[in-house]
């Protein structure tokens, strides 16, 4: 028996059904993604490993909190967070210190097309 919606013979004044889509403040295609092994995916504003730690910051509230955090290393999909973020048309690259830090301590090492995007 196949089951088929009435197609309504009359103008609807509303309509039934509108997809909502909206986005939460840490997903955002312009913000790389970490992916872990047990498949809990972070958006990041930036990362940076020291020793065996990767360290991140998220965004939380809508965007209105950053929030540090830290989680051994072993435990990211360097894989799957490779894909993701070639995906978004990112490449993965994992710097010993925050950007700020490291923009710093290599500002002359950019070209210099690049040394205008420095943190002041």
């Amino acid at each position: 028996m196949d089951f088929v919606c009435p197609i309504p013979t009359y103008q609807p004044s509303f309509v039934p059904f509108a997809p909502t889509y909206f986005f939460l403040g840490n997903e955002s295609a312009s913000r790389p993604r970490l992916v872990f092994k047990d498949h809990t995916t972070y958006t990041v504003e930036d990362y940076w490993r020291v020793g065996d730690e990767l360290h991140f910051i998220t965004s939380e509230d809508g965007g209105s909190k950053s929030v540090p955090r830290t989680l051994p290393f072993a435990d990211l999909d360097v894989q799957a967070t490779t894909d993701a973020l070639t995906a978004q048309g990112f490449k993965f690259r994992v710097r010993d210190e925050p950007i700020d830090q490291w923009l710093q301590h290599h500002a002359q090492d950019l070209p210099r097309s690049s040394r205008k995007y420095r943190s002041r």
